[in-house]
């Protein structure tokens, strides 16, 4: 869900008033066919009130979104916000592309070892400038689609809009012998997860541990 939170001044106290919400598409300007509103009773001239939208931003990856508003009473708008370029009203939907290797062999073959490392490189889109983020991990066996109780995290800020960083999970593949893993990654705002990539068929995102006993 998001959350608008819209200021008001000038209404008529008593008065009941309708707020209507649509987003928008910043890259097209079209609208994403997501809407919100908010029945309200002004209690003074000035306030605020907040519009929920229900999204499903898994669909949205990548884009940039803001939200459109209409102040109406009963059917008349009494004032409207629509504005693409209003950073206060903007929210950014990142995008995820992630490659788990072993770090000796530098491919998606681990080596059998007690104290191995998985690097999982996470390649990041759309993410805020100056924003300190933490990306989650966990690893998953691919035969039972279950996690396997391996997990790392990494907290980043972001330099650029766009860029890589490297969650780092340590694990011994002796107990693991035979098993194909992949990682499913969270990124977090905060306590807000913004985006979050699971896939288990995501050959990127695999590493075969062999299984060979002399």
């Amino acid at each position: 869900e998001l959350e608008d939170v819209v200021t008001y001044s000038g209404l008529i106290p008593g008065y009941t008033y309708t707020i209507k919400g649509e987003l928008y598409d910043v890259a097209t300007g079209e609208s994403i066919g997501v809407t919100g509103e908010t029945e309200f009773v002004a209690d003074a001239r000035s306030g605020q009130q907040s519009v929920t939208f229900t999204v499903n931003t898994q669909t949205l990856s990548g884009k940039t979104i803001v939200a459109f508003e209409d102040l109406c009473s009963g059917v008349v708008i009494v004032a409207s916000h629509k504005d693409l370029s209003d950073l206060g009203q903007t929210v950014y939907v990142p995008k995820l592309g992630t490659t788990l290797t072993d770090s000796t062999t530098g491919t998606h073959s681990a080596i059998l070892g007690s104290g191995i490392t998985l690097n999982d490189v996470v390649s990041y889109d759309n993410l805020e400038v100056g924003k300190t983020y933490t990306v989650k991990g966990e690893l998953y066996d691919v035969s039972t689609g279950n996690p396997i109780g391996v997990t790392a995290e990494t907290e980043f800020t972001a330099e650029s809009t766009s860029g890589n960083v490297t969650v780092e999970f340590k694990i011994d593949t002796t107990i693991f012998r035979g098993f194909t893993v992949v990682a499913f990654e969270e990124v977090y705002d905060g306590s807000t997860l913004i985006a979050a990539h699971a896939d288990l068929s995501d050959t990127f995102q695999t590493v075969y541990i062999p299984d060979f006993q002399t």
